[in-house]
């Protein structure tokens, strides 16, 4: 599963040269045990193009980015 998400997130790093990567919902909840080796595994793919790192880390306020988001696009229309 990391190389999957790794690859997909590498490939979006790539595509949109964000200065960090948030990565919100269940995921989330992971914690470290997933956004170490994460980060280790994005690192190593973009390592070889990029010359710096590409922070990958879950949001500040939870899995609830999702109805912050959907919140934020109602108060936009």
């Amino acid at each position: 599963m990391i190389e999957r998400l790794g690859g997909f997130i590498g490939g979006l790093i790539f595509a949109f040269d964000p200065e960090i990567v948030i990565a919100g919902g269940s995921v989330s909840l992971a914690g470290e045990a997933l956004f170490g080796p994460l980060q280790r595994d994005v690192d190593a793919r973009i390592g070889p193009f990029f010359r710096r790192s590409v922070p990958v880390v879950p949001p500040g306020v939870g899995d609830a980015t999702g109805i912050i988001g959907a919140a934020a696009l109602v108060r936009l229309q």
